[in-house]
């Protein structure tokens, strides 16, 4: 069983502008089991970057953007507080907060199914000195 690999945010500087950076929709209904990977790098002295994962749920129509992703176009989208971070012994969470150079892992529980998933990174305190750089990497088995 082979794992796919899916980048969501590919290294978005997070600073003055923009000072949050969503990602598109990915369909993730084949996956059996899925892990996140969040890659922050902190320049200056920005307060922090929050990652959100989120789901659809009601959606009924699909449209492609302008890159030619296919994502729900309707429905409402959700953070997912089931996160498990490194290590899965900590509570269940919707979002991680970075406030320095770091990377982490989060898992989701298993028998967890969605058909969308997206991610959103939120910075507070950034300034065009004063900045995030933020990865998020979906990997996923069948």
């Amino acid at each position: 069983m082979g794992t796919e690999t899916v980048t969501l945010i590919n290294a978005v500087r997070i600073d003055d502008s923009p000072t949050s950076y969503t990602s598109r929709w990915v369909d993730v209904g084949g996956f059996g089991k899925m892990s996140l990977a969040l890659n922050t790098t902190k320049t200056g002295a920005p307060t922090n970057v929050t990652y959100t994962v989120e789901s659809n749920i009601g959606a009924t129509k699909l449209a492609t953007d302008a890159d030619g992703n296919v994502g729900p176009s309707d429905g409402t989208a959700v953070a997912l507080d089931v996160l498990l971070a490194t290590g899965g012994s900590d509570a269940p969470v919707a979002s991680v907060v970075a406030t320095a150079t770091a990377a982490a892992w989060l898992t989701f529980p298993p028998g967890f199914v969605t058909k969308w998933l997206r991610v959103k990174a939120v910075g507070a305190g950034t300034t065009g000195a004063a900045y995030f750089d933020c990865t998020a990497v979906l990997f996923g088995q069948g």
